[in-house]
């Protein structure tokens, strides 16, 4: 812990704390600020490992690896950040299991490295940084019930986030981020616990005991985490998934049996079950001010959607958001949205290769209206398609592999085309690159293409070369050779 005590630097002369060439990397449990009044701390953090370790049960706050509530000017570069895992012995392909996600009824969110349940910490920077073993990996967030806090100014740039359960990042009330460069991939839901309230018949272990279980008809196989007395003679049973060959359903009819006695010790469910909902960012009511520019999320079946635009988690729209030169790509058979849009006020997304696959390709993104304003613009991407429910977005110059519903009022000048004809390098292995004979080539529209300074003036792609003034559609410019 930082205190008041503590010394701190200045802009000028920053504190700078890093490992010693030669020396392995330094190891941090959990780092958290005084929060008695916000300060200017301009500290730097460089190779650091921040680890809370394994834990008995499910927490709070308590088991965050990093908490900078209560101190502004803070940067961590090339550290890497780990959830707390589970304490105990499970045998499960998943595991280690991390705390936090849907583990007990009404828990608290035990992000990886966050803001705290309040809020107060602003010019966070963190640079070339990997998160492991997360249930939320990143939480910035500020809450509307202390107005006189303040989140804003982050930035977060060419990390690594790796296997988070519920969220890579997640975002809520505040302003002016930027995520750019990043990496978001291999999320899994199976690293946390799955649940279903019912009647437990029969001598259950105790709690904390790994007792394995089978669910009947499926085959699936989990751990016995704990049991949560619901009164009226109901409970929870809290479980782990323990085997990626034979998931976990959910389903209100198929009965859990504890292996080592089947026959009397058996938990009949009475609804489908709750687990995690993995998204690579979710985008709470409240954010105003977010670029992401230059990412690559890559989910897999085991993971949710990858951007998440929410205004019914917490209230109010997602406003001035920009996406833009990002690939998003799943692996064919990967049941996932791209990018889920329930609302948003002045949100762009463009120049963007945006790929749900050959088996689910309506689910490049998907229009579902839940609050006014809906003031969405698409422009200059080539997406697999979409599925819609409500909204009408503004929508043209986009390059489909599907024909798009007409609800969206897709604009004359976007075209419909083959895989062939949006000449991929190699998409089956992840290349969308664009090869000459692309129909997307020079097609963009130039008002829309990303300028970042005088020397790029059409602006530059994923890879950082230079548009043209007459944009191709995608994440990438066609280079000729």
């Amino acid at each position: 812990n930082i205190d008041s005590a503590d010394p701190v630097g200045t802009a000028q002369a920053p504190i700078t704390y890093a490992r010693w060439s030669g020396q392995d990397m330094p190891e941090i449990a959990r780092l958290t600020f005084d929060t008695t009044s916000v300060r200017d701390v301009y500290l730097e953090f460089q190779e650091f490992r921040f680890d809370p370790g394994y834990v008995l049960a499910s927490g709070g706050e308590e088991y965050c690896a990093v908490n900078v509530k209560g101190a502004n000017h803070v940067t961590f570069d090339s550290c890497e950040f780990e959830g707390a895992k589970l304490a105990g012995n499970p045998p499960g392909d998943a595991a280690p299991y991390v705390v936090g996600c849907r583990l007990l009824p009404g828990s608290p969110l035990v992000p990886t490295f966050t803001t705290g349940e309040v809020g107060d910490a602003s010019y966070i920077s963190i640079i070339n940084c990997t998160f492991n073993h997360s249930s939320y990996a990143l939480r910035i967030s500020k809450n509307a019930a202390y107005p006189s806090t303040n989140v804003s100014h982050w930035e977060v740039l060419g990390c690594d986030f790796i296997s988070a359960a519920e969220d890579g990042i997640l975002t809520t009330g505040n302003a002016d981020l930027v995520v750019a460069g990043c990496h978001i991939h291999d999320q899994n839901y199976m690293t946390s616990a799955v649940s279903w309230p019912g009647i437990r018949t029969g001598t259950w272990p105790a709690d904390f005991s790994w007792a394995a279980c089978t669910q009947d008809n499926t085959g699936a196989s989990a751990i016995l985490y704990c049991m949560v007395d619901l009164g009226g003679g109901a409970h929870r049973i809290i479980m782990l998934p323990d085997d990626e060959d034979n998931l976990t359903h959910r389903s209100d009819v198929d009965v859990w049996r504890l292996d080592s006695d089947p026959t009397n010790v058996y938990f009949t469910p009475s609804d489908p079950g709750e687990s995690t909902h993995p998204d690579c960012i979710a985008i709470q009511g409240g954010t105003d001010g977010l670029l992401i520019e230059n990412n690559h999320f890559e989910v897999t079946s085991l993971a949710g959607q990858v951007l998440k635009f929410d205004p019914v988690n917490v209230p109010g729209n997602p406003k001035n958001v920009t996406v833009q030169n990002c690939l998003f790509t799943a692996i064919p058979y990967a049941p996932t949205y791209m990018i889920l849009m329930g609302g948003g006020d002045n949100v762009l997304i463009c120049h963007n290769t945006i790929d749900a696959g050959p088996d689910h390709p309506l689910r490049g993104i998907r229009y579902y209206l839940t609050i006014s304003p809906y003031d969405i613009t698409l422009r200059n991407n080539i997406l697999s398609g979409v599925s819609w429910t409500a909204g009408v977005p503004d929508s043209d110059y986009n390059c489909w592999l599907t024909t798009p519903p007409v609800q969206i009022n897709e604009g004359a000048n976007s075209m419909v085309v083959t895989r062939t004809q949006a000449g991929f390098v190699d998409w089956e292995n992840g290349d969308y690159h664009l090869t000459s004979s692309s129909y997307a080539i020079d097609e963009g529209d130039a008002n829309y293409a990303p300028a970042v300074s005088q020397e790029h003036p059409e602006g530059i792609d994923y890879d950082s070369n230079d548009r043209d003034e007459s944009p191709d559609m995608g994440a990438y410019e066609y280079i000729e050779e």
